[in-house]
């Protein structure tokens, strides 16, 4: 008997067969043992021996014709040149039936057992699932091995392998049922373009040869997968052959990716987005809807077009693959995203992310290897500040990857691999890569100047589409329990409801905006769990002073406003002696005496805590008073029964001159340093609220430098430190209650308040008709806006308007304007639209509104 290239006695030949049969790896013992089932014996019709087995092994490995199994003694299979063609003679003269009948119950299958313990040892599942596959086995006794094999755990995807791709043989892969035949195709080219499987390569190549003979014949999904195939290897012809005639979400895709892969990066960015949205919709997902080796291209068109917004969606679409808020860089989507922060500017560079060598722990490369080297090509040498060591990387990773898609016939990939060496070694990318030339850098440079002119509009539209919201805890005596961040987004209906924000979205975040970066410093890493953070609260509070979004965790819909107080010290005369009372007073310790912190850090920020209250001044206002060491001193020494005879006054007026440097002290009889006449008219203190203007009124009895307080209310004894002296005064409660009553009188729309003089307006019109009479008003002392925050109002007289007539055919044209002050002009026609919407507030813009 002969085989391809030698000649083998009869005896070595049929031992060969059984050897054949078994397919992988096997002893000595296994071949022995199925010659008797398959009925074959010596040439002179005797049984064989074991040392005939032996005699014919050593006549096999001498023609190099038998391999033996890596690190494992004793186990032996047939080079594939001869154990394809004896397989194929197997099956050619012996009927299927026979061989199965030989080969199932040694490997200790039985076919009517139904278990889901699968009991085959793995060599023998291979040689099981190989006959099954190729002797014509009835479909149903072929469902009940695969549904055994893979319902137990033995590894699907390797006895398949193993079974069919191993030895490929197109000549009796025919022999395949044809619905099988084109789910292993199917597997073949998936393989190959996601893994660029080199053992794949002559399954795929049967696959073109079908789809060249009759691609319509071909099953929809074969046909998509070899599309994608021939656009890594570059043929735009067969993948156009491939996709005729289909429409669904994943040919648009590949047609998209086709568009790229020619240069038309802003054709293919609208056909990928289509093809994403019919995705959506014929699978019912989201996000992932598309393999990452096909999706990325889309990624690849946005940058490639390199305008802001196009990296800013690229940016979007990498995050939302990843799954992450903050992917880790090393992860693919994750260097994606690193990538384009560090062109945009917000994220350092973590070389090692994009330059790093082939893991030992890989046999091939593989797509993040591809994926480094174009990112790091298009960030530049320059920004990889490339020196000899990452040069050598470069070049080493480069060539190992590109020799290896060559083998894989990836022709087009081996090219984008050899484009971006070039540029990483300082050189002109080649015609068509997606990075662009040193020449067309001004371009780039120019596009990204060009954007910072809208960067501040970018900004506030992105501030009022998305905020962070910081929510307070607050516990008895106004302690500060927690802080917890939320975030909030704004749809056509408004605000939504706010969500918790992981803190790990903040650290290292520096896209926040400023007043949300300042809050972000007070995070911690934690020692034991790095990906874990804590928000130090004592920190954090005092950050949050005048923060534009604080609310109050029980009622996360209402801002509030958070501003710096100062502790006061009451003093009363009970009978012959003076009692004082700081307040707020300073915490008692949580949990008692028996405390436990984890760490310095830990006890440090209860400590602070303990100093910290957040006092509700109004509905809208809370103050953060923080005691100092003295504060705190002076509360421990007055608390208890501490009182002062009613005859040590001049001790007693010594004490507080001192004190008033720390607090502001209320008292029923007290004398400063110096003493003035206070001041009784009101201060208005307008700020936005949302949607809503906020108005509140204070009095300021020792001027504008000294404490604001509720008019009309309190103790008439005021002294605090102003400067380097104690100030102090008798406030005139009836005086203020009458300025209070002047400014209700004047704005009828203001409830009378009930505590403190604080009303939210939410009707625009009341807004502005505040603003305008608030300045005229005899008890108003100042109209306070926050800074860069102010609202006008400019009456318009008949004196300043000039009208023009002038006549036409059948009619008169009327027009004309205003001239206001500061050289505002209004147009007449302005005038009229505000009258037929029944308005008397016209905005001109910047704050400024002509009544």
């Amino acid at each position: 008997m002969s085989s391809p290239t030698v000649t083998l006695s009869p005896n070595t030949f049929n031992i060969a067969l059984a050897l054949a049969l078994l397919w992988t790896w096997r002893s000595r013992t296994d071949a022995y043992n199925l010659l008797r089932p398959l009925g074959l014996k010596r040439a002179d019709g005797r049984a064989f021996t074991a040392e005939d087995i032996k005699s014919a092994f050593q006549d096999l490995r001498g023609h190099g014709l038998l391999l033996d199994m890596p690190n494992q003694n004793g186990y032996v299979r047939l080079h594939d040149k001869l154990r394809v063609p004896l397989y194929r003679h197997l099956l050619d003269v012996y009927p299927g039936a026979a061989l199965r009948a030989a080969l199932f119950p040694f490997v200790g299958y039985q076919g009517d057992r139904r278990s889901y313990y699968w009991s085959v040892s793995h060599a023998g599942t291979v040689a099981l699932l190989r006959l099954a596959l190729l002797s014509g086995m009835p479909a149903d006794e072929y469902k009940a091995i695969v549904q055994a094999i893979q319902h137990s755990a033995r590894d699907w995807d390797v006895l398949i392998n193993e079974a069919i791709f191993e030895g490929f043989d197109a000549a009796i892969f025919e022999r395949i049922a044809p619905e099988t035949r084109w789910d292993l195709l199917f597997r073949a080219v998936t393989l190959m373009a996601a893994f660029w499987r080199l053992d794949m390569a002559l399954p795929c190549d049967l696959a073109v040869a079908r789809l060249d003979a009759d691609a319509a014949a071909l099953p929809v999904g074969l046909r998509l997968a070899l599309a994608d195939l021939f656009l890594l290897r570059g043929d735009s012809a067969r993948a156009h052959l491939a996709l005729e005639g289909l429409d669904n979400g994943g040919a648009q895709a590949l047609r998209a990716a086709l568009l790229g892969q020619q240069g038309h990066y802003p054709e293919a960015q609208k056909a990928f987005e289509a093809a994403i949205k019919l995705r959506q919709v014929e699978i019912g997902a989201r996000k992932r809807i598309f393999p990452e080796t096909l999706i990325w291209r889309y990624p690849l068109a946005l940058i490639a077009q390199q305008t802001p917004k196009q990296l800013e969606l690229a940016r979007k679409f990498c995050i939302g693959e990843a799954g992450k808020r903050e992917p880790n860089p090393y992860d693919p989507w994750g260097m994606w995203a690193h990538a384009i922060s560090v062109r945009l500017g917000d994220a350092p560079l973590e070389v090692d992310a994009l330059l790093s060598g082939i893991s030992n722990y890989k046999a091939v490369p593989d797509w993040r290897d591809l994926w480094r080297l174009l990112l790091a090509s298009w960030l530049g040498p320059e920004a990889l500040g490339m020196n000899d060591q990452r040069r050598k990387i470069a070049e080493e990773v480069a060539m190992a990857t590109r020799n290896h898609l060559l083998r894989c016939k990836l022709d087009w990939l081996a090219g984008q691999v050899e484009a971006a060496l070039e540029v990483l070694r300082g050189n002109e990318p080649p015609a068509g890569f997606f990075v662009g030339g040193r020449g067309e850098q001004w371009r780039e440079v120019l596009a990204a100047l060009q954007a910072l002119a809208g960067e501040g509009a970018g900004n506030a539209a992105e501030a009022e589409s998305a905020r962070i919201l910081w929510a307070l805890s607050l516990g008895k005596n106004d302690a500060l329990l927690d802080i917890t961040p939320l975030e909030q987004k704004r749809g056509l209906r408004g605000w939504g409801k706010a969500k918790p924000l992981p803190l790990g979205r903040l650290a290292g975040n520096e896209r926040l905006p400023p007043w949300d970066a300042k809050v972000a410093r007070a995070l911690k890493q934690d020692r034991a769990y790095s990906k874990r953070f804590n928000l130090d609260r004592a920190a954090a509070i005092v950050a949050l002073i005048g923060h534009p979004a604080v609310v109050l965790a029980d009622a996360p819909d209402r801002l509030v406003e958070l501003v710096e107080g100062t502790p006061t010290l009451e003093v009363v005369r009970e009978g012959e002696h003076y009692r004082m009372r700081v307040t707020p007073a300073p915490h008692p310790e949580t949990g008692g005496e028996y405390v436990y912190y984890a760490d310095a850090d830990e006890r440090r920020e209860a400590e602070a805590l303990r100093l910290i209250s957040v006092v509700q001044e109004s509905p809208q206002r809370f103050q953060v008073i923080r005691l100092s060491a003295a504060q705190r001193r002076a509360a421990q020494l007055v608390s208890g029964r501490f009182a002062v005879p009613a005859a040590a006054q001049e001790e007693l007026k010594q004490s507080l001159e001192v004190l008033a440097r720390h607090f502001q002290v209320h008292a029923d009889s007290a004398q400063a340093a110096r003493e003035i006449e206070p001041e009784s008219r009101l201060h208005a203190e307008l700020s936005p609220s949302g949607e809503d203007l906020l108005l509140r009124l204070v009095v300021t009895p020792l001027g504008v430098e000294g404490p604001r307080l509720p008019p009309a209310g309190g103790r008439n004894r005021i002294m605090a430190a102003i400067g380097a002296e104690t100030v102090g005064t008798k406030r005139d409660l009836d005086a203020e209650r009458a300025h209070l009553n002047a400014v209700l009188d004047a704005l009828p729309f203001l409830d009378a308040p009930d505590g403190a003089c604080e009303w939210l307006v939410s009707d625009p019109e009341q807004a502005l008709a505040m603003v305008e009479i608030l300045p005229t008003l005899p008890a108003v002392a100042a109209v306070e806006w926050p800074k860069g925050k102010p609202v006008r109002v400019v009456r318009v007289d008949a004196a300043q308007l000039g009208l023009q007539v002038t006549g036409e055919r059948d009619w008169f044209r009327v027009g004309g304007q205003a001239t206001l002050d500061d050289g505002l002009v209004l147009a007449f026609t302005a005038l009229l639209d505000a009258a037929r919407q029944k308005s008397r507030f016209i905005p001109m813009g910047n704050g400024v509104y002509a009544a």
